[in-house]
Protein backbone atom coordinates (compact mmCIF):
# COMPACT_ATOMS: atom_id res chain seq x y z
CA UNK A 1 0.00 0.00 0.00
CA UNK A 2 1.36 3.50 -0.92
CA UNK A 3 1.60 6.71 1.87
CA UNK A 4 -0.41 9.24 1.30
CA UNK A 5 0.18 11.55 -1.09
CA UNK A 6 -1.09 14.82 -1.83
CA UNK A 7 -0.40 17.80 -4.40
CA UNK A 8 0.80 21.41 -3.83
CA UNK A 9 0.54 24.03 -6.48
CA UNK A 10 3.65 25.90 -5.95
CA UNK A 11 3.66 30.06 -6.70
CA UNK A 12 6.97 31.90 -7.59
CA UNK A 13 9.22 31.58 -4.84
CA UNK A 14 11.54 34.55 -6.24
CA UNK A 15 10.26 38.00 -4.19
CA UNK A 16 9.94 40.89 -7.04
CA UNK A 17 11.75 42.91 -4.96
CA UNK A 18 14.95 41.52 -4.46
CA UNK A 19 18.05 42.05 -7.06
CA UNK A 20 19.83 38.95 -8.61
CA UNK A 21 22.75 39.64 -6.45
CA UNK A 22 20.65 39.26 -3.51
CA UNK A 23 18.54 36.11 -4.02
CA UNK A 24 22.31 34.83 -5.29
CA UNK A 25 22.98 35.92 -2.28
CA UNK A 26 20.44 35.03 -0.34
CA UNK A 27 20.81 31.34 -1.46
CA UNK A 28 24.49 31.24 -1.15
CA UNK A 29 23.53 31.94 2.70
CA UNK A 30 21.50 28.75 3.08
CA UNK A 31 23.06 26.28 0.42
CA UNK A 32 26.72 26.87 1.12
CA UNK A 33 28.54 25.79 4.55
CA UNK A 34 28.19 27.68 7.41
CA UNK A 35 32.00 28.07 8.27
CA UNK A 36 32.43 29.96 4.62
CA UNK A 37 33.08 33.85 5.35
CA UNK A 38 30.25 36.71 4.26
CA UNK A 39 33.84 37.49 1.95
CA UNK A 40 34.31 33.98 0.23
CA UNK A 41 30.31 33.81 -0.06
CA UNK A 42 30.03 37.12 -1.86
CA UNK A 43 33.26 35.46 -4.13
CA UNK A 44 31.33 32.56 -5.39
CA UNK A 45 28.16 35.05 -5.70
CA UNK A 46 30.27 36.88 -8.02
CA UNK A 47 31.89 34.00 -9.67
CA UNK A 48 28.30 32.56 -10.38
CA UNK A 49 27.37 36.31 -11.64
CA UNK A 50 29.98 36.44 -13.83
CA UNK A 51 29.68 32.67 -15.28
CA UNK A 52 26.16 33.63 -16.24
CA UNK A 53 26.92 36.39 -17.59
CA UNK A 54 24.37 38.19 -15.53
CA UNK A 55 27.14 41.33 -14.86
CA UNK A 56 24.63 43.99 -16.47
CA UNK A 57 21.19 42.95 -14.57
CA UNK A 58 23.51 42.27 -11.48
CA UNK A 59 21.08 45.30 -9.70
CA UNK A 60 18.05 44.16 -11.58
CA UNK A 61 15.15 42.81 -9.91
CA UNK A 62 14.58 39.24 -10.31
CA UNK A 63 11.19 38.41 -11.06
CA UNK A 64 9.33 37.13 -14.31
CA UNK A 65 7.94 39.57 -16.66
CA UNK A 66 4.22 40.01 -16.83
CA UNK A 67 2.74 37.68 -19.29
CA UNK A 68 1.41 40.83 -21.68
CA UNK A 69 2.01 44.24 -20.25
CA UNK A 70 0.19 45.89 -22.63
CA UNK A 71 -2.95 44.05 -23.81
CA UNK A 72 -4.31 45.24 -27.15
CA UNK A 73 -7.66 46.86 -26.51
CA UNK A 74 -8.89 45.96 -30.00
CA UNK A 75 -9.07 42.24 -30.64
CA UNK A 76 -9.85 42.26 -34.38
CA UNK A 77 -6.65 41.55 -35.72
CA UNK A 78 -7.46 42.43 -39.03
CA UNK A 79 -6.85 46.41 -39.92
CA UNK A 80 -8.75 46.39 -42.92
CA UNK A 81 -12.83 47.70 -42.29
CA UNK A 82 -15.56 45.61 -43.69
CA UNK A 83 -16.89 46.81 -46.60
CA UNK A 84 -20.45 48.68 -46.54
CA UNK A 85 -23.06 46.45 -47.79
CA UNK A 86 -25.27 47.56 -50.67
CA UNK A 87 -28.27 48.74 -48.76
CA UNK A 88 -30.98 46.70 -51.45
CA UNK A 89 -28.85 44.35 -53.56
CA UNK A 90 -31.56 42.94 -55.33
CA UNK A 91 -32.49 46.82 -56.74
CA UNK A 92 -31.00 47.82 -60.32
Amino acid sequence: MFPPQGYVLQDDVLPGTSTVWEYLTFHARLRLPAALSDGERAARVQAIIDQLSLGKVRASTARLPDPDPDPDPDPDPDPVPDPVPDPDPFSS
